[in-house]
């Protein structure tokens, strides 16, 4: 008896629906990330940003040339920003402080 294929009946999602979604669960799944232990905040915060990153990579074809550079420039900014976090709390010390932590959160919302 040959092997049925399973059909996915659901449209797939736009790319730039994917991103929104990731951007506004990251608060989620970075506590996610904490609880499972092993990483320090900055740690779970670097994975949204590059996970971000991939999925606008992925978005760029329904971006007009404008936004696709702002957005460009905002993800720049971000992870620049984030470097100098980093260099101001190391892996595995303090967690940066809740200020940090909100404004690096609202950074991540690079469609804004």
């Amino acid at each position: 008896m040959p092997k049925q294929e399973l059909i996915n009946l659901e449209p797939e999602k736009p790319s730039i629906t994917k991103l929104k979604e990731a951007i506004f669960s990251s608060p989620e799944k970075i506590e996610s990330e904490l609880a499972k232990g092993g990483n320090d905040w900055l740690a779970c915060f670097t994975t949204r940003v590059q996970v971000i990153e991939a999925l606008f990579g992925s978005a760029i074809n329904d971006l007009d040339e404008s936004e696709d550079t702002r957005y460009k420039e905002n993800i720049d900014s971000l992870k620049k920003h984030l470097e100098e976090v980093r260099g101001r709390y190391p892996v595995d010390e303090e967690d940066p402080p809740k200020y940090i932590k909100s404004e690096l959160l609202g950074m991540l919302d690079i469609l804004h």
